[in-house]
């Protein structure tokens, strides 16, 4: 999966770069610890967004929401009470 992410400054793009460089996410949150508290906020940020674009590209693959529908249902009027 390619994730792409537009409108990223220099150093977030830098700092992506180096999170990917990671193969276990111990490693990726020990080198979080190392950074400042301003640069572990703008990681967390970062990951947040990865998260955000991975599940928006997968959601817009999918045409069947069963867990939505059943909730949904419970808001449905049936037939039979009108």
């Amino acid at each position: 999966m390619s994730i792409r992410i537009n409108g990223l400054r220099q150093k977030e793009i830098q700092m992506l770069n180096t999170m990917w460089e990671f193969q276990e996410l111990e490693d990726l949150e020990a080198w979080q610890q190392t950074l400042r508290p301003s640069d572990y906020r703008l990681s967390k940020q970062l990951m947040n967004m990865v998260l955000i674009e991975s599940l928006d590209q997968h959601m817009a693959k999918e045409t069947k929401f069963p867990d939505a529908k059943k909730v949904l249902s419970k808001y449905m009027l049936n037939s039979s009470g009108l």
